[in-house]
């Protein structure tokens, strides 16, 4: 069942027209304005909103305020049931003005509208179209059974959006040159049942407007629901979305219909193969007895050899990703060989730089103790012959070449606790010490 809603705002200047039907309406569905109903209490506007200024002034001494003869007449959208009429609008109204002790909210137009809605394809043969309703707030689609939103499970066709009228031949087109007719065999026609009524909240009794706070909102939707006895939305769920929001809910719904619309001709497409495969089996399976029982031997053979050339495939498929890889490692490889080369070369050229400088150093060291043997006794002669025959053998082991794939561990540094303290050697003083 659909919830019951009472939405109003301030009146438009074209309201008459649309209401009445006096203007083209292009998004009709039942184009037949004999299932409508209207009243009209030929109340002129115009000289009633003068009346009212003037009756007014004379009961508060105050003149009627701009903004509250601009939003004088009010316009109220009532959803309603397949069922209700003009009567059971006006006794809304009614109920109204007991419930606020008043004798504003006069109908003075009503227009019930049964001629607006949509095609419908359902996408699950759970759904029901009597157990359907539709939010017009956020423009969703409700199971009242489960309250569940199904919109993603519909698929709508709006006119005007979705589908074209064409007047001449009192059909729906896909398209806006008529040249495509609309199949609505499959489909479900939902009817949006409201009603438009054009009221005041001006007390003629008090001279002034009937003012309401938000409880007395939620009251009206109270009353509505219970007067046309329909089932009340959730208090605070929904709002109404403006103009901008609507046009953008409306565009997001539209494109969320063509993705699904898409789903449903792939989904189709792929039903119309399997019906047509499933033709040419039976056209096929026209034997009796031992031929069928052939035909289950050559199908069984037949789906050996496809799962074998399957396995054979999906193994040069291997093949080939194994192959698409191999350039990529061996360019890695490369890369990582041309890095060690150089790093080798780098650490080469340090180490004949320190092999150079040691070189040095040694043949320095040569020189000193040259020196120093010329001034030594004959007697420290020798031990100084030891002590530079002993460099110089030391120095050609440095200049040795390092053999192929041996690692060279040279350890310069000099660490205090592996020093042996002695005691410095004393000797005597000869005479003949030259020193």
């Amino acid at each position: 069942m659909r919830k019951a809603s009472f939405n109003y705002q301030g009146m438009k200047h074209h309201s008459y027209k649309h209401n009445f039907r006096k203007s083209k309406v292009n998004y009709l569905l039942i184009h037949d304005d004999s299932v409508n109903e209207y009243y009209n209490s030929k109340v002129d506007l115009d000289k009633y909103l003068d009346k009212a200024k003037t009756l007014g002034k004379e009961l508060t001494n105050r003149s009627m305020q701009q903004k509250a003869i601009d939003n004088f007449y009010q316009e109220a959208v009532i959803n309603l049931l397949s069922h209700h009429t003009i009567e059971d609008v006006k006794q809304l109204f009614k109920n109204l003005q007991e419930q606020f002790n008043t004798k504003a909210f006069e109908p003075l137009q009503i227009s019930v509208h049964k001629d607006e809605g949509v095609y419908l394809k359902f996408l699950d043969n759970n759904l029901d179209i009597n157990h359907l309703w539709h939010d017009a707030t956020n423009l969703k689609f409700y199971d009242t059974r489960t309250y569940e939103d199904v919109s993603d499970k519909i698929i709508s066709y709006a006119p005007a959006r979705d589908i074209y009228y064409d007047d001449v031949t009192k059909k729906f087109y896909e398209d806006e040159a008529f040249t495509k007719e609309f199949n609505t065999t499959d489909k479900e026609t939902y009817i949006n049942y409201h009603a438009h009524v054009v009221f005041s909240k001006f007390d003629p009794t008090k001279g002034k407007n009937v003012r309401l706070c938000k409880s007395d909102l939620s009251t009206i939707q109270d009353i509505t629901a219970n007067s046309l006895i329909m089932r009340r939305g959730q208090k605070g769920q929904n709002k109404r979305l403006n103009h901008w929001q609507l046009k953008q809910a409306i565009d997001i719904n539209k494109q969320k219909q063509e993705d699904l619309q898409a789903k449903l001709q792939e989904e189709t497409k792929i039903k119309n193969n399997y019906e047509n495969s499933l033709n040419k089996v039976a056209d096929i399976l026209q034997y009796e007895g031992e031929d069928i029982d052939k035909l289950i031997e050559e199908t069984k053979k037949l789906k050996q050899a496809y799962q074998s050339t399957l396995e054979q495939l999906n193994t040069i498929d291997t093949i080939i990703v194994t192959k698409a890889k191999v350039p990529k490692e061996i360019n890695t490889l490369d890369k990582k060989i041309a890095y060690i080369v150089q790093e080798n070369n780098w650490f080469k050229s340090k180490f004949m730089e320190l092999v150079n400088i040691l070189n040095i150093e040694v043949k320095s060291f040569t020189e000193i103790f040259e020196k120093v043997r010329e001034k030594l006794s004959s007697k420290g002669k020798n031990i100084f012959s030891k002590l530079i025959e002993d460099t110089k053998e030391l120095n050609k082991k440095i200049l040795v070449e390092p053999r192929v794939n041996e690692k060279v561990d040279l350890d310069f540094s000099f660490k205090k606790d592996n020093v042996v303290k002695k005691e410095p050697f004393k000797r005597k003083k000869n005479k003949n010490d030259s020193l």
